[in-house]
């Protein structure tokens, strides 16, 4: 997957407004034309009102479907054990079943086979 797509969910993020609550997560829905599938987005906010302008390191997670339930609730639990700042979580995925998923993530992560003109 192209880094384009990242940077279309944080947009949507941005131009939804603000996120206010305990890990409010929003969902997304992206196209992707080049493999012909739907990707889901989950982004994970931190506690509290997030001022305009306001920058926060993001975490991205590549394994959402196996890791998001777990990992919802990493960023409140940091923040309580004081063992990170605020920072928001970005989850990808593919698939909507364990079969779905395991193609998926074989075709996204297996590299292509050098061309002909490869070189190092």
């Amino acid at each position: 997957m192209k880094h384009t797509s990242l940077a279309v969910g944080i947009i949507l993020l941005l131009k939804t407004g603000t996120a206010v609550g305990q890990n409010e997560t929003r969902r997304f829905e992206l196209e992707s034309k080049s493999v012909r599938t739907t990707y889901t987005i989950e982004v994970v906010v931190p506690q509290g009102n997030l001022p305009p302008g306001t920058k926060y390191p993001v975490v991205y997670c590549m394994e959402w479907f196996m890791l998001g339930d777990y990992l919802k609730s990493l960023p409140r639990l940091m923040e309580l054990g004081r063992l990170t700042g605020r920072f928001i979580l970005i989850g990808i995925t593919q698939g909507r079943s364990m079969d779905d998923w395991a193609i998926a993530r074989t075709r996204d992560y297996t590299p292509e086979r050098p061309s002909d003109d490869y070189s190092i």
